[in-house]
C-alpha cells in the first residue's frame, strides 16, 4: 500500500468512472488525465464556436464575437472543468492516505474496529451506487430547463440567445450550450458535491467511534492532524470555485461598468461558505479533541505533582527523576496547545486566499496597485 494507490478512494469508483474506463479516458486509477480534459473540452467548448461561426454565415460576426468576449463562459468550460477533473487526483490520494492514517496510528480500538470498517464501505457502497449520478443527470437537465426560463430577457445581447417580442429564444450554439455544454458542466460539479458529502458523512462516523487520541502528540491535534491535510485535497475545487467568481465579475464589470467593490458581498460570502464546507465537518472531531485535552491536562498535571516533591527533596539526579520531571512537562506543554479543532486558523487563512488567487487578476487589470492593495485588505478583514 502506497500514498499514490490508497486501499480507499472516492474517485476510483460510480457509474461516470466506469463510463470513463470503456471509453479509454481513463488508464486505473486516475491516468490519462489529459485525455479525460481533451475529450470534455471537445465535447462541451469546442462545438460552440464552430456553431457561432456558421450561425453568422458571411453577413455577421455579432454571434461570434459576442461569444469570443464572454468571459464567464469560457472560464467555466475552459478552467472550472478542467480543474474539476484534475482535483480528483490529489483526493484520490490524500483522502485514502487520511482513512489509512486513523488505522496506522492505532487511534481505532480494536472493538471498534468492525464499525470504522463498516462506514468505510458504506461510503465506498455510495460512490458506486447508480442512483446518485442518475439523479444528478436528471437534475442538471431539469435545471438547464429553468435556467433558460430564468434568462428569458437577458441584460443586453448575449451570444446564445436573441431577444424578441420581450422574451427570448437560443441561438445555434445557444442549443448546444443549454444541451450539452451547462449539463455536462453541473453534472461534473454536483458529482463533487457528492462525493464531498459522501467524504463528510465518512468522517461523521468516524468522529461517533471513540478514538484512542494520544494527547501529546506533537502535531497540536491529539494525532489527528493528519485531518487538514485531508482537507488540502479539495484545493483544486476551492480553486475552481474562486475562478466562477471571477468569471462571473468580468462579465458584470465589463456588461455594467460596476465598480470592483460592489462585488465584496459575493466575495465574503463565497469565502465563508467555501471555509465552513471544507473544514466545518472536520469540527466532528472537536469534542474529542476537547475531551483528551482536558484527561491530558488531568494526567500530566498529575504525574508533575508527584514528581516535584521527589526532585525537591535533593534527590541525586543520576536516578533520572529530573529527566522524567522534564519529560512530564514537555508533555504537559503539548497537551496545552491542543486545539479543539484539528487545523490551525493560518491553515484556513491560506486556503482563503487559495480562493482568493483568480481574483487577483481581476483586480490588478481594473485597479492599480495601491488601491488593489487596500481593498483586498478590506474584503479579506
Amino acid at each position: 500500500m502506497t500514498d499514490c494507490s490508497p486501499a480507499f478512494s472516492l474517485m476510483t469508483g460510480g457509474p461516470f468512472y466506469r463510463l470513463l474506463l470503456r471509453l479509454r479516458l481513463v488508464r486505473p486509477p486516475l491516468g490519462l488525465l489529459w485525455r479525460r480534459v481533451a475529450a470534455v473540452l471537445a465535447i462541451a467548448w469546442l462545438p460552440l464556436p464552430i456553431l457561432a461561426a456558421i450561425a453568422d454565415g458571411h453577413a455577421t460576426t455579432s454571434t461570434l464575437s459576442l461569444f469570443l468576449t464572454s468571459v464567464e463562459g469560457h472560464v467555466r468550460l475552459l478552467v472550472v472543468l478542467p480543474l474539476l477533473l484534475a482535483a480528483e487526483i490529489p483526493c484520490h490520494r490524500r483522502l485514502g492516505v487520511a482513512v489509512e492514517q486513523f488505522l496506522s496510528r492505532r487511534l481505532v480500538a480494536d472493538a471498534d474496529r468492525s464499525r470504522f470498517d463498516a462506514a468505510v464501505a458504506a461510503a465506498l457502497r455510495r460512490r458506486d451506487a447508480l442512483l446518485p449520478e442518475l439523479v444528478l443527470l436528471v437534475l442538471v437537465y431539469l435545471s438547464s430547463d429553468w435556467l433558460w426560463h430564468w434568462r428569458d430577457t437577458p441584460a443586453g445581447e448575449v451570444w446564445f440567445a436573441v431577444v424578441s417580442n420581450g422574451g427570448s429564444h437560443p441561438t445555434v450554439p445557444g442549443v448546444w450550450y443549454v444541451l450539452v455544454s451547462v449539463p455536462l458542466f453541473q453534472f461534473v460539479l454536483l458529482r463533487w458535491y457528492w462525493r464531498q458529502l459522501i467524504w463528510f458523512h465518512l468522517l461523521w462516523r468516524i468522529s461517533r467511534l471513540e478514538l484512542s487520541l494520544p494527547a501529546a502528540h506533537p502535531d497540536a491535534a491529539a494525532g489527528l492532524g493528519f485531518l487538514a491535510d485531508s482537507a488540502r485535497a479539495f484545493v483544486l475545487v476551492l480553486l475552481a470555485h474562486g475562478a466562477l467568481l471571477a468569471g462571473r465579475v468580468v462579465d458584470h464589470v465589463t456588461a455594467t461598468g460596476a465598480d470592483l467593490t460592489a462585488f465584496k458581498g459575493d466575495v465574503a460570502v463565497m469565502v465563508v461558505v467555501l471555509l465552513a464546507l471544507n473544514l466545518g465537518p472536520l469540527c466532528f472531531f472537536s469534542p474529542q479533541l476537547a475531551e483528551a485535552r482536558r484527561q491530558g491536562l488531568l494526567r500530566y498535571g498529575q504525574r508533575a505533582a508527584q514528581g516535584i516533591p521527589r526532585a525537591s527533596n535533593g534527590i541525586d539526579p543520576s536516578d533520572g527523576v529530573d529527566h522524567a520531571l522534564a519529560t512530564v512537562a514537555s508533555n504537559y506543554d503539548r497537551v496545552q496547545k491542543i486545539r479543539v479543532m484539528p487545523f490551525s486558523l493560518a491553515f484556513a487563512g491560506r486556503l482563503a486566499v487559495i480562493i482568493l488567487l483568480p481574483l487577483v487578476p481581476v483586480a490588478g487589470a481594473a485597479l492599480p496597485v495601491g488601491t488593489l492593495a487596500m481593498r483586498l485588505a478590506k474584503i479579506i478583514l
